[in-house]
């Protein structure tokens, strides 16, 4: 990111996962709120940070705009797209996007 500054926006995704894995919320929260146009994953995502920090509210609200902007949406979906591998990881992930109201 310092190198390329100019596309700064696009590598933001990959450092809020980094950060949610390290259970660091906030700042993964301030890193996926960078984008501009948001897509559904980016709402996943911020849903997952905020049900980690037991914001459930709004955690819910951006699981319903996530739903919202991909009906098929499914914990099993996202469990197959996320670029994780350890196990443990993934289902930190799926238990906090479960919160906010992913089927």
């Amino acid at each position: 990111m310092r190198l390329n500054p100019i596309e700064a926006e696009s590598y933001c995704d990959y450092l809020g996962l980094a950060l949610f894995t390290a259970r660091r919320y906030e700042e993964a929260i301030k890193a996926f709120q960078v984008e501009t146009d948001p897509k559904f994953y980016n709402h996943v995502w911020l849903a997952a940070c905020y049900a980690q920090l037991g914001k459930l509210e709004e955690a819910r609200a951006l699981g319903a705009r996530a739903l919202a902007l991909a009906p098929q949406l499914t914990l099993e979906r996202i469990a197959r797209m996320e670029p994780l591998r350890d196990p443990a990881d993934i289902e930190h992930w799926i238990s906090a996007i479960r919160l906010a109201g992913i089927p």
